[in-house]
């Protein structure tokens, strides 16, 4: 597959290739669309606890509450470990 890109991110990738950043064109290319997957993941959790807030299915915390967050997202993850084939 060839791309055409800006003059703009031509220089920007040839920068990152001389300063040793990445070793190939590919490797730069391959960090950027795991970047974009990894952005996209976030924003899709992000709009997901947005619908539970808006349904109601929030949970409060308090400043004096960071054990009982933590000990909630670490279930949480357990959890979706737990349920992953």
């Amino acid at each position: 597959m060839g791309i055409d890109i800006s003059p703009e991110h031509q220089n920007f990738v040839r920068q990152e290739l001389a300063s040793g950043h990445f070793a190939s064109e590919r490797e730069l290319i391959a960090e950027a669309l795991e970047l974009l997957r990894a952005r996209q993941d976030v924003l899709g959790k992000l709009k997901q606890g947005i619908a539970q807030l808006d349904r109601g299915e929030g949970r409060k915390y308090g400043p004096d509450d960071r054990q009982r967050f933590v000990a909630d997202v670490l279930a949480e993850n357990a959890g979706a470990k737990a349920s992953q084939p």
